[in-house]
């Protein structure tokens, strides 16, 4: 069954995306689909109106959602494998080129998939080819034919580049319908963790636009971000009989559910330090959540410091990260025990604003820490929740792991 990819057409109409240096991450779209929603002719009016105005809201939106991926500077570059670009050849070439620059690696597969007839194998849907599990004999437009699989990509690569040759393959989220059946094909060359339906997918889209600013924007792991995806799309479709209709056993809607294998804990930014790594953050002043995504482990030591040198303002007030003596207007400051504008950190549960944990601790210029729970270090300048407005400037915060 075709299966919609109008997050394709918005990536097509971009080329290679460039955002800032840095992030070390490339997302490669594989991408083969004709743009078209091929069950909306089976849905009877109103419902498929409705549907239809929602899929074009969807694509009005993702060209805002495309740009926060890129200002976020959370993809260093996408590279469009589409149309005749769309083979097995250029994705193994492009897996080969990204690991040896040392590029982290996630694949968004956009297309058809299915199986034979008797189930025994499954397969996703390239330009003019087929790209199976395994190396099979398929017949595709009428003509049987062998093609190269999944499985196979490593050994190819390592034809070429080395019996130690592994790919940096991170991610791969199939839209395709029965994709999620390839799951351990990818896991098998390498891949952390695949995501992928089962059976077939009515509903790509929002799911896909809602994986990817869950799991690349706000932080969520793989399996939260498949399965909150999939419950923020069902209200879209819901409403619309068909997608009420039993298949295997379940409706549409359920049959469209992602499929999380491999390391389900995944995070997109996670970063971590081994013992004597340092790293350094700028923290700005006037935002009052500097999300670093460094995650400590409950345990770690760390040594925090920032020159005496650096300043930021509060109004008119220039202090360094220490801060100063809080007047009465200032008792509303975030952390009450602390100096007014001097450096904290907190542990969130995710890279978002709403997961605060609770622990928090005094950085200032230099501080010695070790983490009481695991999580991800948030820093800001100890103000009013409400006044960042009129602060200014940036410090310089470098973390070593000393433990």
């Amino acid at each position: 069954m075709k299966k919609v990819l109008l997050i394709c057409l918005l990536f097509m109409s971009a080329g290679i995306l460039q955002a800032q240096p840095g992030k070390n991450n490339v997302l490669i779209v594989l991408q083969e689909n004709t743009g078209k929603l091929s069950f909306t002719p089976e849905i009877p009016e109103p419902f498929r109106t409705t549907l239809d105005k929602v899929v074009d809201g969807l694509a009005e939106n993702f060209e805002n959602f495309k740009t926060k991926l890129q200002l976020a500077d959370r993809y260093e570059k996408v590279i469009l494998l589409t149309d005749v670009a769309c083979t097995r050849a250029n994705l193994l070439n492009h897996l080969i080129a990204q690991t040896k620059l040392g590029k982290t690696v996630d694949l968004l597969v956009l297309g058809h998939g299915g199986s034979t007839q008797d189930g025994s194998t499954f397969f996703l849907v390239l330009k003019n080819e087929l790209l199976p599990e395994s190396d099979a004999t398929l017949k595709f437009g009428g003509v049987s034919k062998s093609y190269k699989g999944i499985r196979s990509l490593i050994t190819d690569a390592r034809a070429r580049e080395g019996s130690g040759f592994n790919f940096n393959l991170r991610l791969v989220y199939m839209c395709n319908c029965k994709g999620g059946n390839t799951n351990d094909a990818w896991i098998s060359i390498g891949a952390k963790t695949a995501v992928g339906s089962v059976n077939n997918n009515y509903m790509p889209e929002p799911q896909i636009t809602y994986f990817f600013n869950d799991f690349v924007i706000n932080g969520k792991t793989a399996l939260q971000a498949a399965n909150d995806s999939w419950s923020a799309s069902r209200p879209f479709y819901s409403v619309i009989p068909y997608m009420q209709q039993i298949e295997n056993g379940m409706t549409r809607i359920d049959c469209s559910k992602m499929k999380v294998d491999g390391n389900t804990a995944l995070r997109f930014a996670a970063s971590k330090l081994g013992v004597n790594e340092s790293k350094s953050f700028v923290i700005k002043a006037g935002e009052a959540y500097n999300h670093t995504t460094l995650f400590m482990s409950a345990g770690e030591k760390y040594q925090f410091t920032v020159s005496g040198t650096d300043l930021w303002k509060n109004s008119s007030t220039e202090t360094t990260a220490n801060g100063y003596q809080p007047g009465i207007l200032d008792g509303a400051r975030r952390q009450s025990g602390y100096n007014m504008m001097t450096l904290v950190g907190e542990i969130f549960r995710d890279f978002n604003n709403t997961s605060y944990t609770g622990t928090h601790f005094k950085i200032g210029t230099s501080r010695t820490y070790t983490a009481a729970i695991s999580g991800y270090l948030m820093c800001h300048a100890n103000d009013v929740l409400i006044g960042y407005g009129d602060n200014t400037g940036q410090v310089s915060m470098t973390v070593k792991r000393i433990e």
